[in-house]
């Protein structure tokens, strides 16, 4: 089971309190905000674009005016996975494809399962699982604006993360219904 820290994920849990995506074609904004900042991933595929913008939004004098706001950008084909906000190496995963299928924000969806291929019990915090429910219908453009960038190529519409090897997700992160 390792060593699992639930007060850790928890807290992680409330460090997003809300993700929406915007998508259009080939382009997609996901606009992301936690306790004391906000994100703006912004990814176009058809001209290989992206980029970042972050803001702290703590009301401090200890961080300067220009040190609160961060913008970059970049060619995501030279740099896959720049926009992650979680950096993981899926090499060290294994990856399996269910067979049934679930509806997501009516969405007929395919399920996969990305589960460490080891655990270290000396790291408090580590991702035990990762369920991906993906959709041919969606444009997968959106798969760059996730917190875990993962090269599927269907629309991932939503993502379970599991922090803690529990039957209940440590976070969920799928598009907001408008």
């Amino acid at each position: 089971m390792g060593n699992q820290n639930p007060l850790a994920a928890w807290a992680m849990t409330l460090n997003i309190a809300e993700c929406t995506y915007n998508i259009k074609n080939d382009e997609v904004l996901g606009k992301v905000r936690g306790f004391g900042w906000t994100m703006d991933n912004y990814y176009n595929k058809s001209q290989d674009k992206a980029s970042i913008y972050l803001e702290n939004l703590a009301q401090t004098d200890k961080i300067t005016e220009q040190d609160k706001k961060i913008y970059s950008s970049y060619k995501p084909s030279e740099n896959k996975g720049s926009g992650a906000m979680n950096d993981v190496d899926f090499s060290q995963f294994n990856r399996e494809a269910k067979s049934t299928k679930q509806n997501i924000l009516g969405y007929e969806c395919d399920v996969v399962v990305y589960t460490p291929k080891t655990i270290d019990e000396n790291i408090p915090l580590q991702l035990q699982k990762l369920i991906v429910y993906t959709s041919p219908l969606f444009n997968n453009a959106i798969n760059f604006a996730h917190p875990f960038y993962l090269e599927e190529n269907q629309g991932i519409l939503r993502l379970d993360v599991y922090y803690l090897n529990n039957e209940t997700p440590t976070l969920v992160m799928k598009p907001k219904c408008e």
